[in-house]
């Protein structure tokens, strides 16, 4: 009994083995092509879009980060150095002391563009300016 038993036991446990084996086998048949249609589905379609999108994105913050607050701080400043030309005729920003003013210029126009508050900057701009006034 014992021996049947056991023979029983180790012959069920070989045929769900190969059962297993089979249907793994199987399923994986099954899925390798599926996987290769997803891949290729993720690969060349979402992928792409995904990475144009990334792209537009990125552009439109150059533009609106970058480029836009250095347009408009050099259009500022050219109105202002057309004004202070204008103002004193003998105004020449080639002169040391009118570049400081035309740095603070550009100073103020960016930080209030980008919101800056960096203090260091602007004492060291503010400085320069106070250092001008004295001389």
């Amino acid at each position: 009994v014992v021996a049947a038993c056991s023979a029983l036991t180790v012959s069920m446990f070989m045929f769900a083995q190969k059962i297993r084996g089979d249907s793994m086998e199987l399923c994986n048949a099954t899925t390798n092509p599926q996987a290769v249609m997803v891949s290729h589905l993720i690969d060349d379609g979402i992928t792409h879009a995904s990475f144009m999108g990334v792209l537009r994105s990125i552009e439109l913050m150059v533009e609106e980060y970058v480029k836009g607050p250095a347009d408009s701080a050099v259009d500022a400043l050219i109105g202002s150095m057309k004004t202070k030309h204008h103002m004193q005729e003998d105004w020449d920003g080639r002169d040391p002391k009118n570049r400081q003013w035309v740095t603070y210029r550009a100073y103020l126009e960016l930080a209030e563009q980008w919101n800056m508050t960096d203090n260091w900057i602007r004492s060291q701009v503010e400085g320069g300016l106070a250092q001008r006034r004295a001389t």
